[in-house]
């Protein structure tokens, strides 16, 4: 648990300077259902929606059998990559990258 709160507190320290950060920074610091996720948002526009995520369910399901819940799931994990600043939720299930990869 806290190696996983200082790799979040690392990624949360590199928000405002998300261009000097590379895919592989971000993704060797998440795991689980966190990775997974951010790769589902990598393939979408800077803006985007819940309903284009939830189209990916069935894979996340395949992944992920045990879980029934698989879109409060998706909301949860969403929740959490905005609290660690990779995206930005704007309202209404609208979302937006909050990062740059080089």
């Amino acid at each position: 648990m806290l190696k996983q709160a200082f790799h979040q507190n690392e990624i949360t320290e590199h928000a405002a300077t998300y261009t000097s950060l590379t895919e592989e920074t971000i993704t060797n610091q998440l795991k689980g259902w966190k990775k997974d996720l951010f790769e589902v948002v990598k393939l979408q526009a800077t803006e985007f929606q819940l309903s284009e995520v939830y189209r990916y369910k069935d894979r996340l399901q395949l992944a992920y059998p045990e879980n029934n819940h698989i879109e409060a799931k998706i909301r949860q994990v969403l929740q959490h990559l905005r609290d660690m600043g990779l995206i930005e939720f704007i309202g209404e299930g609208s979302y937006r990258k909050s990062y740059q990869l080089v």
